[in-house]
């Protein structure tokens, strides 16, 4: 493979908006680099290779300086290897680099930089940094000692792109690499990475995140696709929970919310969304809604699943607090809103307005 190939590939790597990657040699010339030139032209016409204490991104020579200052020609790094340095902008960074060995005499470092504040919201800085460093350590092994096997490079590419989708928000975007050597046990890592960015743990709903993007590709697809129909969300407050949580512990109070989150996913039709929103609270994405009339009809049906009473939680002699029921506000799309923002803020104003009024008719 030509260091040309090489460089290209480094670049098209999904690190993050301001992070970089690069191979160097043990001496600091550049091999390739995500972020600058990795040769310079002379004057005589001839290149020569760039050193990353010259390089043109003060990020990279910062994680220069730092893997420098760790690694010399005597001392080989055991494993990857992280670090948290001072970037140049006085903002914390996540370094990690590896030495790349072979039989044949070759002595490379692989390193990685990423500003703490490029993390995503959502993930602990523990699995990214984990999940960052295993997928480039995967794709530069599979580069730089597999090249002969072309499908092996069929799903690194796939492994890349599922990155590149979970940094644009499309958390729930199929990844189809199925193997039993290292590269399936890292798709399967990633693909239950996936799983937990996306779903509340108690429940296993859709969380708060995953409901918010599906609202917002719901927009985006309609004004793409031109597609004027209308769906509801709807935002679901339980009655009374705190009673459960405070008479009978909190136990008792999650194996009342797995059973309400169990309902309200049987209680919609497929291609409908329900996610646990916080707490107490769920939020429902109803697609394809025909009218406000439709709409408030999917409420009632809500209101009555929700005042059955829960057969998982142990009330004793409070046999009378078996049903608590929950006030579900509405909101369509586009009548009430145009943005996911709005449309979550309508529907719990009306759940509350909602819930009020009942307590204002007993």
């Amino acid at each position: 493979m030509s260091l040309q190939r090489l460089n290209d590939f480094v670049r098209q790597l999904a690190i993050s908006s301001h992070g970089v990657a690069f191979i160097i040699e043990s001496d600091g010339r550049l091999i390739a680099s995500s972020s600058s030139p990795n040769t310079v032209r002379l004057p005589d016409g001839s290149s020569a290779r760039v050193n990353a204490v010259d390089s043109d991104s003060p990020l990279q020579r910062a994680a220069y300086l730092q893997v420098r200052d760790r690694v010399t020609s005597d001392h080989q790094v055991d494993g990857p290897t992280t670090h948290l340095f001072t970037g140049p902008d006085g903002d914390a960074a996540e370094l990690a680099y590896d030495h790349v060995l072979d039989a044949a005499g070759l002595n490379w470092i692989v390193v990685v930089a990423v500003p703490r504040s490029d993390f995503m919201q959502g993930i602990t800085a523990n699995i990214q940094r984990t999940m960052l460093i295993g997928l480039l350590a995967a794709i530069a092994a599979v580069t730089l000692g597999l090249s002969i096997l072309g499908w092996v490079s069929r799903d690194i590419k796939r492994l890349t792109q599922a990155v590149q989708d979970v940094g644009e928000g499309r958390l729930d975007a199929p990844l189809d690499v199925n193997r039993n050597d290292e590269i399936g046990v890292l798709a399967n890592t990633f693909r239950k990475m996936q799983y937990q960015l996306r779903t509340d743990v108690l429940t296993g709903l859709n969380n708060q995140d995953m409901m918010m993007r599906s609202i917002t590709n719901r927009i985006e697809h309609g004004r793409r696709q031109q597609d004027s129909r209308s769906f509801a969300v709807l935002f679901v407050d339980l009655n009374n929970f705190k009673m459960i949580n405070d008479g009978l512990g909190h136990e008792a109070g999650d194996r009342a919310l797995v059973e309400i989150a169990a309902r309200l996913s049987a209680a919609i039709r497929p291609g409908d969304l329900v996610a646990r929103y916080a707490g107490d609270e769920f939020v429902l994405l109803i697609n394809d809604v025909s009218s406000r009339q439709a709409a408030e009809q999917v409420r009632r049906n809500l209101e009555t699943v929700l005042l059955e009473p829960l057969q998982q939680v142990d009330f004793g002699e409070r046999s009378e607090r078996a049903a608590f029921g929950g006030a579900v506000g509405l909101a369509m799309y586009p009548a009430d809103g145009e943005r996911p923002e709005d449309l979550i803020k309508l529907a719990d104003k009306d759940m509350y307005e909602r819930k009020r009024m009942s307590r204002f008719s007993s």
